[in-house]
């Protein structure tokens, strides 16, 4: 017996995209599920093709509201969806037709609160998907995540954060929402999710096309230094003092390595790109001494770690014009 999925697609000026994105759903062979549509105060076409979705097809709803970012159209979804299991879905990619059923299998079989698959992506929207190779899925805890994100694999890492990739348990997200207004909105809760999935199953196939548009980050090939490169400091910091408070020195230890390393490399892009470059440069840098005064009351580091980050705390310093 099948139990209902809810499918939450946050949607601003995608007309483009959006009618792939749906059709994607609706020829998915696991036909027990939700569709919610949140519309983020489109200004194109968008808003037309949802409501002409949804007075066709009874499984979809659509709710208007006012531009707040994805972080707050997800909560929206979250906050009415009636599934017993969750999948997100970005409206301008698609999912393979046997990705809900797959992913709804995996979970139950293994008897997992969460299941994820892996990412392909797609610059061409016509790509063919193909039949489902044969796949060995792997159980893990749901520690091995965190264990994941920081490891050396960039693919796993990536599947670590993602959320648009997974199927998980509804009771997962009774005490978490996404934090409006941030960007790097699914690094800010990773490890909330981690946290709370006692284990979670892997299927090694490419079931989410996500699709690489020229006018969006994925697709952008310069980097470009601005302040918008600061808040990928806050999901961070954020976990730094998550992990302290839980008592998970390791990934404290982790954590922390992570951040004051980010701060470096944000310092030297400021200073190659001289924007801002004194005041940036001199946040960063207090910043940067902040947290080390936390790695030592902490003791997260080891002697030689701190020795290290104090070494490169005095380059920075002097490299910054502080002196």
């Amino acid at each position: 017996m099948s139990e209902l999925v809810s499918i939450i697609i946050p949607a601003y000026n995608t007309e483009q995209y959006i009618e792939k994105c749906i059709e994607s759903v609706l020829n998915q062979t696991y036909s027990d599920y939700e569709l919610i549509c949140i519309d983020d105060g489109s200004t194109d076409g968008t808003s037309a093709i949802l409501d002409k979705y949804a007075e066709q097809y009874g499984c979809i709803r659509v709710i208007h509201q006012k531009n707040a970012g994805i972080s707050a159209a997800r909560n929206v979804g979250l906050d009415i969806c009636r599934g017993e299991y969750i999948v997100f879905l970005d409206s301008d990619d698609f999912m393979h037709p046997r990705m809900l059923e797959i992913l709804y299998h995996e979970l139950k079989e293994n008897a997992c609160q969460m299941s994820l698959c892996q990412i392909k992506n797609v610059e061409n929207r016509e790509t063919v998907m193909g039949d489902v190779p044969v796949y060995q899925t792997k159980k893990y805890s749901g520690l091995e995540l965190i264990d994941w994100y920081y490891g050396t694999d960039p693919m796993r890492k990536q599947e670590a954060v993602i959320v648009y990739l997974k199927m998980y348990q509804k009771d997962l997200f009774q005490n978490i929402r996404f934090p409006v207004g941030q960007v790097y909105e699914d690094n800010c809760i990773f490890h909330w999710i981690a946290t709370s999935v006692d284990s979670f199953v892997e299927v090694p196939v490419a079931l989410y096309y996500r699709y690489l548009r020229s006018d969006s980050i994925m697709g952008t090939t310069k980097a470009i230094f601005t302040l918008r490169n600061f808040q990928i400091l806050y999901p961070m910091r954020e976990r730094c003092v998550y992990f302290l408070e839980k008592h998970c020195d390791k990934y404290a230890n982790q954590a922390f390595k992570e951040y004051l390393h980010t701060i470096r490399i944000l310092f030297f892009q400021a200073k190659k790109a001289k924007q801002d470059e004194q005041e940036v440069c001199t946040k960063l840098i207090r910043e940067y001494k902040d947290f080390l005064k936390k790695v030592k009351q902490n003791r997260v580091y080891t002697v030689k770690e701190l020795l290290k980050a104090y070494c490169v705390y005095l380059y920075i310093y002097i490299y910054g014009g502080i002196l």
